[in-house]
């Protein structure tokens, strides 16, 4: 996996979501995809459920299982939607 790769992968999502990816949610997207553990810690509205779905969508092109867990229930919820 190479990060041009990812970078286009995530041009692609941002087109398909009608807005863009901060700096930092690339860097937690990219995180999650080359480290065997990461944390996406924030407050709300910060964006962590935007950047678990680029996650998804850029794990899967890359055959990846991505696993979860929440520290409350209603994060849980949030990331079961």
């Amino acid at each position: 996996m190479d990060r041009a790769e990812v970078e286009s992968l995530l041009d692609g999502f941002e087109h398909r979501e009608g807005y863009p990816l901060t700096p930092e949610q690339r860097a937690g997207v990219w995180m999650a995809l080359t480290e065997p553990v990461s944390a996406l810690l924030g407050g709300p509205g910060v964006g962590k459920t935007t950047v678990l779905k680029a996650v998804y969508e850029a794990a899967a092109a890359y055959d990846r299982t991505v696993h979860q867990a929440a520290l409350s229930g209603r994060a849980a919820q949030r990331m079961s939607e």
